[in-house]
């Protein structure tokens, strides 16, 4: 049975299907994020030293950069250190939380994009010719473009991390200790909606290098913390951040606005609408 058609949800859907096609162009032809992380020695021996490290990600590919300034100083602090680790008192327990790797979200979300292109279509069909119940439609359509900006802005980070090969040479043994002791961390996150969308946490760490300790002084300096003039001390500023595309900023805005502010107006229109009484004539 059809219903009467509804011209402005045809044009929302109208819309919504170019905001789709548009999407599918950025993904495979623009960078879809860039992630940063920054240390800073700013206290301790390796004082002056600095870690970046940079990493584009497109639909292809995932290309990474570290840069060390202060180089001397740093190689200077790994020459006079040494590898004195302690047992580590944290438990790690295994988390049933698996991560999608980068490489398969690479290949998912543009067939996610086209799958989106589809239903809107037929969103459109459906709209132009009064179907009943294409309401249902319509959540199944707006569920899958916030699905697609939570793979763009969360998943598609995370993910960078499931790519790493954990059991040939990228592996951390939990076992192998702890090379710092007395360590405080203290940070803050950042959000940022501008000309792009930027996820920052920055943050402040110290605490006292095993390595550079001397070997009769290593048990007292375990048991008591040394004062911040002590030799091991560091104290190390940092920011780790992501970067989005624009694309990403305007489909954020997108979504908010064409899959759930306007169609949330027009169907509160509908329901409060109230039929004009007709007018008797004698």
């Amino acid at each position: 049975m059809a219903e009467k058609k509804n011209y402005p949800k045809m044009v929302l859907h109208i819309v919504q299907l170019v905001c789709f096609v548009l999407l599918l162009n950025a993904v495979e032809t623009q960078n879809w994020y860039s992630g940063k992380v920054s240390l800073d020695y700013v206290e301790g021996i390796p004082t002056n030293t600095s870690i970046e490290v940079n990493l584009d990600v497109d639909k292809d590919s995932a290309d990474g950069s570290i840069r060390i300034g202060g180089f001397l100083s740093y190689k200077n602090w790994q020459n006079i250190r040494n590898d004195t680790t302690i047992p580590s008192d944290e438990v790690m327990e295994e988390s049933d939380f698996e991560v999608t790797p980068l490489s398969e979200i690479q290949e998912t979300l543009p067939v996610l994009v086209k799958i989106a292109i589809a239903m809107t279509s037929l969103m459109v069909i459906l709209c132009y010719y009064g179907i009943n119940y294409r309401s249902l439609f319509g959540i199944l359509n707006s569920s899958m473009a916030f699905y697609i900006l939570f793979t763009l802005i969360i998943l598609a980070p995370i993910g960078y991390f499931g790519d790493f090969d954990y059991t040939s040479g990228m592996q951390v043994d939990n076992n192998e200790g702890e090379s710092s002791v007395h360590q405080s961390f203290d940070g803050s996150p950042e959000i940022s909606i501008s000309d792009n969308l930027e996820l920052n946490y920055i943050f402040t760490t110290d605490g006292y290098d095993l390595g550079l300790v001397n070997t009769s002084q290593l048990d007292d300096v375990i048991e008591n913390e040394p004062s911040e003039d002590h030799r091991s001390y560091y104290k190390i500023d940092g920011i780790a951040g992501i970067e989005y595309s624009s694309f990403v900023t305007e489909y954020l805005w997108a979504c908010a606005i064409l899959f759930f502010a306007v169609p949330f107006g027009i169907s509160f229109r509908d329901r409060v609408k109230i039929d004009k009484p007709v007018k008797m004539e004698f």
